[in-house]
């Protein structure tokens, strides 16, 4: 399972966002941002820092894009629940039998302002740096 999903997981654990693998009214996604619903979250890969050959830890990033109403204040504060869940975060799984997360860092210490979309929703974004327990065929 992916990082990103054990994010959405997590985050949906905490009642922060709706989701569920096997869809439904999810309002939180992986590689796009659908017209609706209105509010509605991405969640994407964003690469990360130099990889160990050694060692089986790993540094991702990823962004986390807020999309709320016309009243500026939904999206933000959608998005400083979303930090307060993830900044800090470390010494456990977001999930159990996901990675182990030795931390979870907000790259910003508040939400970028994006603008608004065609529809006058306004957007924000989160961007965080991880350092994940990730062993592979070459790193044990």
């Amino acid at each position: 399972m992916s990082i990103i999903t054990e994010v959405m997981l997590y985050l949906a654990n905490k009642g922060i966002v709706q989701y569920s693998a096997t869809g439904g009214d999810n309002n939180v996604f992986m590689g796009r941002l659908p017209a609706e619903p209105s509010s509605a979250i991405a969640i994407n890969p964003s690469g990360g820092y130099n990889a160990s050959i050694k060692h089986d830890y790993d540094s991702p990033t990823i962004q986390i894009l807020i999309r709320g109403t016309i009243d500026p204040r939904v999206g933000y504060e959608k998005a400083l629940e979303i930090y307060d869940a993830l900044h800090g975060f470390g010494g456990d799984r977001f999930i159990a039998g996901g990675h182990w997360v030795v931390k979870c860092e907000g790259i910003q210490s508040e939400p970028v302002y994006l603008g608004q979309d065609d529809n006058g929703r306004h957007m924000y974004t989160l961007n965080f740096a991880l350092e994940i327990k990730r062993p592979s065929t070459h790193r044990e």
